[in-house]
């Protein structure tokens, strides 16, 4: 299970940093960690941990030291450190899931990759939900070049109702950023599945999610695989 753990983890951290790098602002990766000294768009963390060696508590210290009147945020990718030392308090905590090579199979004809520019503004709008805060989407239109990145929309009436995005990266496929109503949020698990394996056939499927949502996840064949922890540090 920590072999699937890891897995998703660096999988994980490619994603945060090619969010970054579409931003201009690319981070690097250590042997224990991924990490970004210059800010990370609104809802990625500064650091993922790649292991869980408890001496990674020191790294995150010597980078808080760079600039520590800012806020910073910190995925402790096996809930093994603390960071509380540090000023940080624990955000939420979450569990790993995996999901082994799904079957080839039909996708919905409801589904649509994103694939330019106005699309991706109006996913993130439906993504944010009603009622959003007014700050920038995270998702640069870089994204939408990687071969290795899939935006996808479920449509009903030409409105986008749900989606999600996969990302191809360390010998797995990242899901994440799934939102759809409550009535048709299996649904939504079974065809980015299928999409996945349409796109990308042959590898596992992980990501993380928490209470209900891993509920949704688990009905659909995910299996929890290890847990995390969200660290956060309020600037000032």
């Amino acid at each position: 299970m920590n072999e699937l753990a890891t897995l998703a983890a660096r999988n994980n951290a490619l994603w945060c940093d090619a969010v970054c790098r579409a931003d201009g602002r690319p981070g690097e990766f250590r042997d224990d960690l991924w990490l970004n000294r210059h800010g990370t768009p609104r809802f990625y963390p500064d650091a993922v941990t790649l292991t869980g060696h408890p001496g990674l508590a020191d790294v995150v210290a010597s980078l808080v030291g760079t600039d520590p009147g800012r806020g910073w945020a910190v995925k402790d990718s096996f809930a093994a450190i603390d960071l509380s030392p540090l000023g940080f308090q624990p955000l939420f905590d979450a569990q790993w899931l995996f999901l082994e090579p799904p079957a080839a199979g039909s996708v919905p004809e409801e589904v649509a990759v994103v694939e330019n520019a106005r699309d991706l503004t109006a996913w993130s709008h439906a993504w944010s939900g009603p009622g959003a805060s007014p700050e920038p989407c995270p998702f640069g239109t870089a994204l939408l070049s990687d071969p290795d990145i899939v935006f996808a929309s479920f449509r009903q009436d030409r409105s986008i109702v749900a989606g999600g995005i996969l990302n191809r990266g360390g010998g797995a496929v990242g899901l994440s950023n799934l939102f759809a109503p409550a009535d048709r949020i299996d649904a939504v698990w079974r065809g980015m599945a299928a999409l996945a394996a349409r796109r990308f056939p042959g590898l596992p499927l992980v990501g993380y999610e928490r209470e209900a949502e891993r509920e949704a996840a688990t009905r659909n064949g995910f299996v929890p695989v290890g847990d995390l922890r969200i660290w956060h540090r309020p600037g000032g």
